[in-house]
């Protein structure tokens, strides 16, 4: 019997903790295929490849197959080109196939096109996306858009049958023989998502957990496919035409059995926006079940729906107090009316986002919000005011700000779009934030474009909102001197952005607008950080890293606001910053008569630093304070009225029950582990004052 031998790779990166992500995209092609090939007896698979491994492992893999599909995205598209031009170059007849996000669609319209046929002609650029691709790339024998369920077994049929002609394959594009290239129509979606069997449960991986016993799995489970948001800057609901489709509930239900089952620890949820749907919540409700019969997942990440419902709060609780999740993810990316509509994004109510964020704080799950710097019509001005707002409406817990990187296949990337904008860009390499620095392999990296200047934001903004990021994250969401910033805020009504910058432009401005300077000689702290994350932002747009690495702290690339709170304690200067932070908080009180006198700042300043979580404590502390500074703290944090009482105060601040008895520990169960969930602060009791 004729066999067709096939060869499928999707590759991951391994996490610094062991983990790699079963790979669900080319789960489904065999899935599919071997569930709705004539003869599936006919299709030999060779076993997949998950993970990064150097060009000649993983040709020695591949090399037996006659077809060989690659899913494609940012982080692996590189090694993948190599390993495919390697294998072109050892078997010229072997049939090469890219799929995935990061292939350029051409033909990809977006929601304002469809609605306008006169703003097509904003794309003519485009359209020669796919066809330059092939060009510079020609051991790629033929690239699928879209969904490749179908498109793939359509495609091995044909080469079983010895059919070679690709004319009237949907969904395709290549190049013929005489150097003509060719895009043909796009395949109608998959609107019933119940034809598409499930990898995990058809038994797709078995063989690749079988052969990998030591290896730590993640699963990445879809329980629907689109999204009906169209933002310029995601190629997530463009690449499925913005409408969802469902897979069946019972079948994400025993994918969720299959997990715990299979005491998979973690587990991401790759939907666009988890809690968009109703039935989300029954799918919480079987995780929560699922983790009480089997101990699994241990965790669980989602991107949460952009415009949350009842029902959307209701499936983040269910998980939440079933220990599968510390907090949601909101993305608001902007408070800017003017970028929100560029991106087309205006559809969100940050007003909406902000009661929602307070509701559920009050109930005890943390919101983390999204914000991308550098959109079109960003500002400098208008991002610090829109992370100042965020922090006054009530998110205390974090906020990811994420470098705004160009898509293949997003709005963003057409060249007329770009030069509206003034959007100018940098490849840097793709990381992995607390990922091991480590060398590739045969030294190759990926990499994405990032935005580092627009027509609104130039480079020396760039650079200046950057620091300001970073040191936001620094001062509030490492926990740093969040408690005397919520108080000055709160009580003295001194903005957040003014507070920030105090610390990120080493000035302030009294009640005449007038900049007063923080001499450097006078905060040689406070300016040593300042000019460190000065200078990792200025390396950003030279091409550099966007993280900060150093071989003696776990050797991992660290968030630079996270490195310079570790260099603080390692050299010893944790002392002289508090010394120096209140200084300067004291003279910018003074110039602007805000009413909080120093028995106040004093006793939130004390008390921050005393909960700061550190290594090598072995017994309790008790403090005394002058005003009730944790009961304010903790009403404010959880999104309820406080008043700060005069007291005394006294407080039992517990740094036994955790405690750190390395720099190595501390390091990774605090610095990192409490990154997300922003836990960088001891638990307390009030004690009755005597």
């Amino acid at each position: 019997m004729k066999k067709l031998t096939i060869g499928l790779a999707q590759i991951g990166n391994e996490f610094s903790d062991g983990q790699c992500y079963l790979p669900p995209s080319i789960g489904y092609l065999k899935a599919y295929a071997q569930k709705y090939a004539r003869d599936s007896n006919s299709f030999e698979f060779l076993q997949m490849v998950y993970k990064r491994l150097t060009v000649e492992s993983a040709v020695a893999k591949l090399i037996d197959a006659q077809i060989v599909a690659f899913s494609v995205y940012v982080w692996n598209f590189e090694l993948s080109c190599a390993i495919a031009r390697e294998l072109k170059r050892q078997k010229p007849e072997i049939i090469i196939v890219f799929g995935g996000p990061h292939v350029p669609d051409g033909l990809k319209r977006f929601g304002r096109e469809k609605k306008s046929a006169g703003l097509i002609q904003l794309t003519r650029l485009r359209k020669s996306f796919t066809e330059t691709f092939h060009r510079d790339y020609p051991f790629i024998d033929i690239a699928c858009h879209g969904e490749g369920e179908a498109v793939f077994l359509d495609i091995l049929e044909r080469l079983l049958d010895g059919n070679y002609e690709r004319e009237d394959i949907p969904s395709i594009s290549y190049l013929r023989k005489d150097g003509t290239f060719v895009h043909n129509p796009r395949r109608p979606r998959i609107v019933d998502l119940g034809v598409v069997p499930s990898p995990y449960q058809s038994g797709i991986f078995d063989d690749l957990i079988k052969s990998f016993p030591e290896q730590k799995w993640i699963v990445l489970l879809e329980t629907n496919r689109g999204c009906p948001y169209a933002c310029t800057f995601c190629d997530w609901g463009g690449a499925t035409e913005d409408k969802l489709a469902k897979f069946p509930l019972e079948q994400v239900c025993g994918d969720i059995e299959w997990i715990g089952r299979h005491q998979i620890g973690y587990t991401f949820i790759g939907d666009a926006n988890f809690g968009i749907l109703e039935r989300d919540v029954k799918i919480a409700e079987q995780f929560a079940k699922i983790r009480e019969q089997y101990g699994f997942p241990k965790a669980i990440a989602t991107q949460n729906a952009k415009n949350p419902k009842d029902h959307s709060f209701e499936a983040l609780a269910i998980l939440d107090r079933s220990g599968l999740k510390t907090d949601g993810l909101m993305s608001l990316q902007s408070t800017n009316a003017e970028t929100l509509r560029a991106i087309r994004r205006d559809n969100m109510k940050v007003e909406a986002y902000q009661a929602r964020q307070n509701e559920m704080a009050a109930k005890g799950t943390m919101i983390v919000t999204d914000m991308i710097m550098a959109m079109p019509n960003e500002t400098y001005d208008s991002f610090a005011d829109g992370i100042s707002n965020t922090i006054a409406g009530g998110q205390h817990n974090r906020i990811h700000f994420n470098i705004f990187t160009i898509l293949p296949n997003a709005e963003a990337a057409n060249p007329e779009y770009m030069e509206e904008y003034g959007m100018k860009t940098v490849s840097i390499k793709i990381l992995t934030v607390h990922g091991k620095k480590e060398e590739t392999p045969d030294g190759i990296d990926e990499w994405q474009k990032a935005v580092v200047a627009t027509k609104t934001m130039p480079k020396e903004d760039w650079i200046r909102t950057r620091v300001f990021t970073w040191m936001s994250a620094f001062l509030h969401f490492d926990k740093m001197f969040q408690i005397p910033l919520i108080v000055m805020n709160q009580i003295g009504g001194i903005s957040y952005r003014e507070l920030i910058e105090l610390f990120s432009e080493g000035n302030y401005r009294d009640v005449s607008n007038h900049k007063i300077f923080l001499p450097e000689e006078e905060f040689p702290v406070l300016a040593s950080i300042r000019q460190f994350l000065l200078s990792e932002a200025t390396k950003i747009t030279q091409g550099q890293e966007e993280y900060s690495h150093s071989g003696e702290w776990l050797d991992i690339w660290w968030p630079a606001d996270a490195y310079a709170m570790i260099k603080l304690y390692v050299n010893g200067r944790l002392s002289d910053f508090y010394e120096e932070a209140q200084r300067a908080l004291r003279l910018m009180r003074n110039v602007r008569s805000a009413p909080v006198n120093d028995i106040i700042l004093d006793d939130a300043i004390r008390l921050n630093r005393a909960l700061l979580k550190l290594p090598f404590q072995d017994h309790d502390l008790t403090i005394k304070l002058n005003y009730r500074v944790w009961e304010f703290y903790r009403n404010i944090f959880t999104g309820q009225p406080a008043i700060l009482e005069e007291g005394p105060a006294e407080y039992c601040i517990d740094r036994t029950t955790e405690s750190w008895d390395s720099l190595e520990e501390w390091l990774r169960k605090v610095v990192w582990w409490c990154f997300r969930n922003g836990a960088y602060l001891y638990t307390i009791r009030p004690n009755e004052p005597v």
